[in-house]
């Protein structure tokens, strides 16, 4: 059974990174610019198949068989919509599915909450209803299973797992709109999995007090955040790219390939020969055991069930539910132009992904602790050098709590990426993130304590205790990424206490019988 997923972008730089990001799967699913498969005689039945099988994860076929994204646009300023519009794939997109206010709200975080993002949403929720009405009438035999859900765009999905936000905690209609929108998703459908692709905002005045009340907000009403860091991005773009003067397009270019490595695993038939589970570490001679695991996924004749929707993810990444942010790595970065230029191996390809270098989170990983990590790599015949990313990790058990089993997780998509014949994306849940938040953190309490540009926030009815509850609740979370940081389980301790335990249960048994 297909499980869909209901994309929203919002605001100007969610349009535009949601629009490349589109450009890029379309590219990687073998769709023309309206929507429509293009055929290759040279392509073989079973690649084809590899290609099509999940497609429906994020296209809606249409009647007369053109693939459809399943993408809705908002924005409270009508012009970033216009430019998707008028972009290469703009006539892809359902024309129903543009949501956008009357003008832009001009950087006021409040109006885009309260006022603005109240209008839309109600636009939006009509939307959802008259895609609902047009579905009634394709289907009629569907009609009363139809009116007992919500939102005609989920009416297009047999049975959806959940939606995924593109946004930004710096703007004022990514943070306000794109926060108010994940609770709404939240409250209305509890049972699918809300998650966000959030760009973290340069430590600007009013940048930080938007960044604060939108990541409040995440922590909240968001199942799954994948972090993205301006910083990061540019620092990519100057090392790897050789670019001196990034631009946005070289930014949005870059987050889009490591959206495309994290969706593929959703959108692609995995391998499935193998699946084992390795130990790296185990000391039994000081009954010592470091419960450090990789689970390998290996054949494609068989669908494998890792992480192969949002739920899975879910549960193999994110341990505890507030904890839930998550960084990506992507390996290789380059131009579009230079992708035949790249050419990498698994093990090249392994070094980079541990290291800061391809994250697009602007952390160092020795400052904290992993608490779990998730391999896709894809390309034909890999499955044989897997183990090379075994070798690369086996040196690494001090970096992950102990107190965690199966901590790493591989992914192996047997058709090569569009752009290189190799590629591969590390999602860490990890608690050196916490760093990040607390930057964050110390640059609004310096603003906030000389009610900084403050005026601009109360005037458009956000008074100063949200602004202390949003940043208590920060605040909070740093302090639980610490607390998962500084636990050590003495795991000797309790291998000798459940060997005494079983011990006194065999004598038990033992007196019984006599």
């Amino acid at each position: 059974m297909v499980r869909e997923i209901i994309h929203l972008q919002v605001g100007q730089c969610g349009n535009q990174i949601g629009n490349v990001f589109w450009e890029s799967i379309c590219k990687d699913h073998q769709l023309s610019e309206s929507g429509s498969l293009i055929s290759d005689p040279e392509t073989s039945k079973n690649k084809l198949r590899l290609q099509t099988e999940k497609m429906s994860v994020y296209f809606a076929e249409s009647s007369d068989n053109k693939y459809v994204p399943r993408a809705i646009m908002l924005d409270t300023d009508p012009g970033p919509l216009e430019v998707v519009k008028a972009g290469r794939i703009g006539k892809m997109f359902n024309p129903d599915n543009y949501v956008a206010g009357a003008s832009s709200v001009l950087g006021g975080y409040g109006r885009s909450y309260l006022t603005e993002s109240s209008q839309i949403i109600e636009e939006y929720t009509e939307v959802l209803q008259k895609e609902l009405e047009v579905k009634s009438q394709k289907k009629k035999k569907r009609v009363k299973t139809e009116k007992k859900r919500k939102g005609g765009e989920v009416q297009l999905c047999d049975s959806p797992q959940g939606f995924q936000v593109m946004h930004s905690l710096g703007g004022s209609t990514g943070s306000g709109l794109g926060t108010l929108l994940l609770e709404h998703l939240r409250n209305n459908y509890p049972t699918l999995v809300t998650s966000s692709f959030s760009v973290l905002p340069s430590q600007l005045i009013v940048e930080t007090y938007h960044a604060i009340l939108g990541l409040s907000q995440l922590i909240d009403h968001s199942h799954a955040t994948f972090t993205i860091d301006n910083a990061s991005l540019f620092n990519i773009c100057k090392r790897t790219l050789k670019s001196s003067n990034p631009t946005y397009k070289d930014l949005n270019w870059i987050t889009s390939l490591a959206m495309n490595g994290v969706t593929s695993s959703f959108r692609r038939v995995q391998n499935n020969n193998t699946k084992e589970e390795i130990s790296l570490s185990q000391k039994k001679k000081k009954k010592k055991i470091n419960y450090f695991y990789i689970v390998i996924a290996g054949d494609y004749r068989i669908p494998c069930k890792l992480n192969d929707d949002l739920h899975k993810m879910r549960l193999n990444l994110i341990p505890f539910p507030r904890l839930h942010f998550l960084l990506m790595s992507h390996y290789p970065f380059f131009k579009v132009d230079e992708s035949k230029k790249v050419d990498t191996s698994v093990s090249t390809m392994t070094d980079y992904l541990w290291s800061s270098v391809s994250s697009l989170a602007n952390i160092v990983p020795g400052d904290g602790k992993y608490l779990s990590d998730s391999f896709v790599i894809r390309g034909e015949n890999v499955s044989m050098n897997i183990w090379d990313v075994f070798n690369m990790s086996s040196h690494m058990a001090e970096d992950f709590v102990n107190f965690i089993p199966n901590l790493i997780k591989i992914t192996v998509i047997p058709l090569a990426p569009t752009y290189t014949p190799l590629n591969g994306t590390l999602l860490c849940n990890t608690t050196c993130i916490k760093n990040t938040f607390a930057a964050l953190s110390s640059t609004f309490s310096q603003l906030f304590q000389r009610k900084t540009m403050l005026h601009r926030f109360t005037r458009e009815g956000i008074d100063e205790l949200q602004f202390s509850e949003s940043h208590a609740n920060v605040q909070s979370l740093i302090s639980e990424y610490q607390d998962k940081q500084d636990v050590v389980v003495d795991l000797e301790n309790e291998l000798d206490a459940v060997d005494e335990e079983n011990s006194i249960e065999q004598n038990n048994e033992s007196d019984f019988y006599e």
